[in-house]
């Protein structure tokens, strides 16, 4: 069984990992932190906040960045790259997301 820290830790590594490649796709879609905290109704601190682990994401936004950087939930939680779609793939195709 885990302790309650070691719960925290990983739930602190998901927050990580996720902000990770949320900052990426922003950035692959050349946006400002002010742009998209106004594409999905956030304060420009919050897109911060997420991007540097500091806070999770909940459903409601999740679905936000999907739907604003046209991937799916599951890549921006865990990478997975199957059931992107051909142009999700081309934007990223060149950098290093898939190496």
């Amino acid at each position: 069984m885990l302790t309650k820290d070691q719960i925290t830790q990983q739930i602190q590594e998901i927050n990580k990992s996720t902000g990770v490649r949320l900052y990426r796709l922003r950035r692959t879609h050349d946006l400002s932190q002010t742009q998209v905290a106004a594409e999905i109704s956030l304060v420009p601190n919050h897109v911060s906040a997420i991007e540097m682990g500091n806070k999770g994401i909940d459903s409601r936004k999740l679905m936000a960045f999907a739907k604003l950087y046209g991937v799916t939930t599951d890549f921006i939680l865990t990478g997975n790259k199957d059931g992107l779609s051909a142009v999700a793939k081309s934007s990223l195709d060149g950098s290093d997301w898939f190496s």
